[in-house]
């Protein structure tokens, strides 16, 4: 799915199916992705701080980054 760009600001992504997804400069603001899969995700440039990630996720430098990488 193509996100970039999108005002994701208090959205509910629980456990949502974000594989492949382009979320190139997306606003996270108050977000929820907790139990979300961002496998092989591209991200950069996203802005806000999501209130959940995944777990094994966090945003660093505009980037969700998997620990397992």
């Amino acid at each position: 799915a193509d996100l970039s760009g999108a005002n994701l600001t208090r959205a509910d992504l629980i456990d949502a199916d974000l594989e492949e997804a382009d979320l190139t400069g997306v606003d996270l603001s108050r977000a929820n992705l907790r139990g979300a899969d961002l496998t092989n995700a591209r991200s950069s440039a996203v802005v806000g701080r999501p209130d959940g990630l995944p777990l094994g996720f966090r945003l660093d430098g505009g980037r969700l980054v998997s620990s397992a990488s």
